[in-house]
C-alpha cells in the first residue's frame, strides 16, 4: 500500500509511505511496517506503544504513550518518525478493519439522519471510541451505501492540529473473502459537512491484501 498527500509534506515526511508492505492484527490494535525509512528497519505501532527497530530487532527508539506527544501541536508542526509511527499506524489499521472494529467492547453507535451525495442516499453511524482504541479523533461519523459499503468518514483529524476532514473511501475489492475500499482521499471539510475537492491531505492506496 501507500500513503501520500499533502499532510506527509507539511510535517516533513515526504515520501516515506509511498510504497509499503504492513503485517498486523485485526483484533488486537498491532501493525508492523518493514524497511521503514530505509532497508531493514521496522516501525511498530501499538496505542500505547510506538518503536523503530533495527533488522535485528534492537530498539532505536520508542515512545510510550505516543498518542500524548502530538499535544499542542498545529497542521504545521513538524513529526519525527516516530509521530509518523503513530499516524500511520492508526491509519492502516483501521482500513482494513472498518467496520468490523466496531463490534468490539465499549465502542457506542447512533444512527443518524441519511445524507445525499453523489446521487446517492448514505447513511450515517456516529461511533463513540473506547479510550483503548487508538484512533485519528474520537468521535467519527461513518456513512455508508445502500450496498453496505463504506462511501465516507468524518471527524476532527486530532493529531494532524484539529482539522475538519471527510475520508472517502472507492475502489471497493475482494481480499479473502473481506471488503474493503483500496483508495481513500482525505480533504478538509466545511461547517456545511461538504469537502473541498483539493488539496489532498491524505491518499491512500491498497495495492493487495491478505486475511487469515
Amino acid at each position: 500500500m501507500s500513503l501520500r498527500g499533502g499532510l506527509f509534506v507539511s510535517k516533513g515526511q515526504p515520501g516515506v509511505l509511498d510504497r509499503i508492505r504492513v503485517e498486523g492484527t485485526t483484533r488486537d490494535q498491532f501493525v508492523r511496517i518493514p524497511d521503514f525509512g530505509m532497508p531493514g528497519r521496522s516501525a511498530v505501532f501499538r496505542p500505547d506503544r510506538v518503536r523503530i527497530e533495527e533488522a535485528d530487532g534492537s530498539l532505536l527508539m520508542q515512545r510510550e504513550t505516543p498518542r500524548a506527544s502530538f499535544g499542542g501541536h498545529v497542521e504545521t508542526t513538524s513529526w519525527d518518525p516516530l509521530h509518523l509511527t503513530y499516524f500511520s499506524g492508526c491509519t492502516t489499521w483501521d482500513s482494513l478493519t472498518t467496520p468490523f472494529f466496531m463490534a468490539g467492547p465499549g465502542f457506542q453507535t447512533e444512527e443518524l439522519e441519511p445524507w445525499q451525495e453523489r446521487g446517492e442516499i448514505w447513511r450515517r453511524l456516529f461511533v463513540w471510541f473506547p479510550g483503548t482504541i487508538a484512533a485519528h479523533a474520537s468521535q467519527q461519523t461513518f456513512y455508508f451505501g445502500n450496498d453496505g459499503l463504506q462511501r465516507r468518514v468524518d471527524y476532527c483529524a486530532e493529531g494532524a492540529g484539529g482539522v475538519e476532514v471527510a475520508n472517502y473511501c472507492m475502489e471497493h475489492k475482494t481480499f479473502s473473502g473481506i471488503t474493503l475500499p483500496t483508495r481513500r482521499r482525505v480533504m478538509r471539510r466545511d461547517v456545511k459537512n461538504n469537502a473541498a475537492p483539493t488539496p489532498i491531505l491524505v491518499d491512500v492506496s491498497i495495492a493487495d491484501a491478505a486475511f487469515w
